[in-house]
């Protein structure tokens, strides 16, 4: 379980466990990072706004916008802004601002709980969601929106209900659901929707800094499939 809440401000790191990783692969695996291009924790920057999304601009109700919602993937953990599939489709497109609204760990829930606490407040023109992994479960749990993936433990002397909750069944009827809801507040406001499943982009690409995220050439797929959608 990791819940981080991004403070504003320009970081090489966002959390402990990100620079931690890295300092463990520059040891054991260089010359995998160095081809890479990750043997300077320099090559990647993260500016993150006042709202606590990674932009280097506050965002406001008097853009019209492209507006990008999911996971890690859409944040660009590990990766240059100018790498994520966020940032590709939109300087393909070249004709409205970026406003990315991808969360660390999200789940789709998370990824509805965000964007309609912010449809009413922008100029969408078009949203893109890259949907976020089935096997995680958000809920607000001692005070606060929490991600747990399945095999987390937080309620140890209730094993039945655990498994009950926290099955993959549970967890994909409420992505569906959170995705079909997004997209239903997209055609309310008439302003065109294009997902894709981020599992189905899961070839094995481990080759962003940390050596767990997609790297650059999926990312390049997936904005490649996003720009073809439209």
């Amino acid at each position: 379980m990791k819940q981080l809440e991004t403070r504003p401000g320009t970081f090489e790191f966002l959390y402990t466990n990100e620079e931690k990783r890295f300092r463990k692969n520059i040891k054991k695996n260089f010359e995998l990072m160095k081809s890479l291009g990750w043997a300077n924790p320099g090559a990647i920057s993260y500016n993150i706004n006042n709202q606590g999304f990674r932009s280097d601009f506050d965002y406001n109700n008097n853009d019209e916008c492209n507006v990008y919602i999911g996971c890690s993937y859409t944040f660009g953990d590990s990766l240059p802004y100018e790498s994520v599939w966020t940032t590709i489709v939109n300087n393909a497109l070249s004709d409205y601002k970026l406003y990315n609204f991808g969360v660390l760990g999200a789940t789709a829930v998370t990824c509805y709980r965000v964007f309609s606490s912010y449809i009413n407040e922008i100029k969408a023109k078009r949203v893109f969601m890259l949907s976020p992994a089935t096997n995680r479960k958000e809920m607000f749990y001692r005070g606060r929106w929490q991600t747990f993936r399945l095999g987390d433990n937080p309620f140890s002397s209730h094993a039945e209900t655990l498994n009950t909750i926290f099955s993959y069944e549970v967890c994909l009827l409420e992505k569906t659901m959170a995705v079909d809801a997004i997209r239903g507040l997209c055609l309310q406001k008439n302003i065109p929707f294009y997902e894709i499943n981020a599992e189905d982009k899961d070839t094995g690409d481990a080759t962003a800094r940390d050596l767990l995220h997609f790297g650059k050439d999926t990312h390049k797929e997936i904005a490649n499939t996003f720009i073809e959608m439209i």
